[in-house]
């Protein structure tokens, strides 16, 4: 297994332009009266600004912004995407947990490029963030299931594998890997597994 991540993220940022263009177009619909129809066709729109400043516009732009902006696009669309889920199965939660998460996330993002430039700290916060949310939408699928109950099954397992896999992403860069200035588009088995796993549900 040895993908191209610059590929990966290309096609990524199509998809998920094209998805959000999707939700956009049925929303205008019957499923118009789903709020979170649009709310979602802006979160997938969000996700793909994130991988346009974080694959695309990589090189083009100052590094700094690239991975700042990025990052904080995708995991914002992470949460947003917690919270629509909490509300579609009318689960009572503070949305601003989701988001307190994410804002610490990004802040050790920016500090580990900016202050101290360490990409293994950076990809440790990321994977973290990335757990928690993945994890938290699993729980919620699980506990909250309603009559729909193969859907959530599935959709539940999907988000508990992305959940595991950002977890052991995140314990593998703390206890196993000693290189701080490796490149995020290295290959190596750790990286190849998350692009595969992740990236689609990023």
């Amino acid at each position: 297994m040895n993908p191209d991540l610059k590929t990966v993220i290309l096609f990524n940022t199509v998809g998920s332009l094209l998805i959000s263009l999707g939700l956009y177009t049925i929303s205008r619909g019957h499923l118009g009266q789903i709020w979170e129809i649009k709310r979602w066709a802006l979160t997938v729109l969000i996700q793909g600004v994130g991988w346009i400043f974080l694959g695309i516009l990589r090189g083009v732009i100052p590094d700094f912004a690239s991975i700042i902006l990025g990052n904080g696009f995708i995991l914002f669309s992470q949460a947003m995407s917690f919270n629509i889920l909490a509300s579609f199965l009318n689960v009572k939660i503070k949305s601003y947990f989701s988001y307190i998460t994410i804002a610490v996330g990004v802040f050790f993002i920016g500090y580990f490029e900016l202050a101290v430039s360490d990409i293994t700290m950076r990809i440790i916060f990321l994977s973290i963030c990335s757990s928690f949310i993945f994890s938290s939408s699993s729980f919620i699928l699980f506990k909250f299931k309603n009559r729909e109950f193969l859907s959530h099954i599935f959709t539940g397992l999907i988000y508990a594998v992305c959940g595991v896999v950002s977890g052991i992403r995140a314990a593998y860069y703390l206890f196993c890997s000693t290189n701080s200035s490796q490149s995020f588009f290295e290959k190596n088995l750790m990286q190849d597994i998350s692009y595969v796993v992740l990236i689609p549900f990023y």
